[in-house]
């Protein structure tokens, strides 16, 4: 439609950016629509629509990017929106997704811990770190989990090889697991004496989350020949 949002006075042709009705003097929000594929059309809003537009929208983007971090542990749409429905129900209000993302991962433990699958663990634990870290929360717990579940799937380690301690080798890599890189431990070494995480690692991630603590270093296993 080319009509102003405020008077409903026909435009002569629709602005591409926030402009001055010539009818009433309102200043009119232009918006391109987010949703169906392809299409680049234009909504004429007033401000307050457009506001409610632009919340709308990193809503919209926001639950899509969940969705796809929530990706390996095997999360339908239905599922996340089930759940987003639970939660707004129990709180009276749209819940934030990463409190949707949360209560899900809370199951997938409960899941994942019957069936012994220490794999997915680790991953749920990582992701629920990454949580609580970008929160300002704290986080090494989960860290430390996802540690304990990976050497868990490697407790036969010491009849064929070591572990041996990896990081990303980047700018990032603080000196505390720089000083780790490249050395070995049996299985009971690195169980018992918790190497990793590095718990006063510090590394921040580029600035973001709770500064501190965010070890990225993890286990390979080194065969013996």
């Amino acid at each position: 439609m080319k009509k102003c949002p405020y008077c409903n006075v026909e435009l002569e042709k629709i602005p591409q950016r926030k402009k001055k009705c010539p009818n009433c003097g309102d200043y009119i929000w232009v918006r391109t629509l987010y949703k169906g594929g392809k299409s680049k059309g234009k909504l004429l809003l007033t401000e307050e629509q457009a506001k409610e537009f632009d919340k709308e929208k990193r809503r919209f983007y926001d639950r899509e990017n969940w969705i796809k971090r929530l990706y390996h542990f095997d999360v339908t749409e239905q599922e996340f929106d089930s759940e987003t429905d639970n939660l707004k129900k129990q709180f009276g209000f749209n819940p934030p997704y990463a409190d949707v993302a949360w209560r899900i991962l809370n199951n997938r433990i409960g899941l994942y811990g019957q069936k012994s699958d220490y794999y997915n663990l680790i991953f749920v634990y990582r992701e629920m770190a990454k949580i609580t870290y970008h929160e300002n929360k704290p986080f090494q717990h989960f860290l430390e989990e996802a540690c304990k579940y990976y050497l868990l799937t490697e407790k036969d380690v010491d009849s064929y090889g070591k572990l041996k301690v990896l990081n990303r080798n980047d700018d990032l890599v603080c000196p505390k697991c720089r000083e780790l890189e490249g050395k070995h431990f049996t299985y009971q070494e690195a169980f018992e004496k918790k190497i990793l995480p590095v718990l006063d690692c510090e590394n921040t991630e580029e600035g973001k989350g709770a500064g501190k603590g965010f070890c990225r270093c993890w286990y390979a296993v080194e065969v013996d020949l």
